[in-house]
């Protein structure tokens, strides 16, 4: 059986292109992308693979494996379920919540 049940969809370069670049709505939630590393990480560290599946499972809409494995990050519609989901995670992996800022909000922050 597989680490982790989920694969999620590729997105399509020329649609992410387009998104960037202004020219489509800016909901880039399927286009998240992909860790061509997860498998062979989920093979090795089967504990993260579980990690991964359990905060899918947990209501999160895009989960990805960053890098070779040192962070998972995990999108919630909203914070209510990323508390729950972070409490249910396996003792010894930290929990973070952060938000999305706007531009407007980000310059404000930096001074600018």
């Amino acid at each position: 059986s597989a680490a982790h049940a989920v694969s999620p969809p590729r997105a399509a370069p020329a649609e992410l292109a387009r998104a960037l670049a202004g020219e489509l709505p800016a909901d880039l939630s399927g286009a998240g992308g992909w860790n061509d590393l997860e498998p062979a990480c989920f093979q090795i560290f089967p504990q993260l693979g579980r990690v991964y599946t359990r905060l899918t499972v947990s209501g999160a809409g895009w989960v990805r494996l960053s890098g070779s494995g040192g962070t998972i990050a995990a999108k919630f519609p909203d914070e209510r379920l990323a508390m729950e989901a972070g409490e249910r995670l396996p003792e010894g992996f930290r929990w973070l919540t952060t938000r999305t800022v706007g531009r407007a909000e980000w310059r404000q922050s930096a001074g600018w």
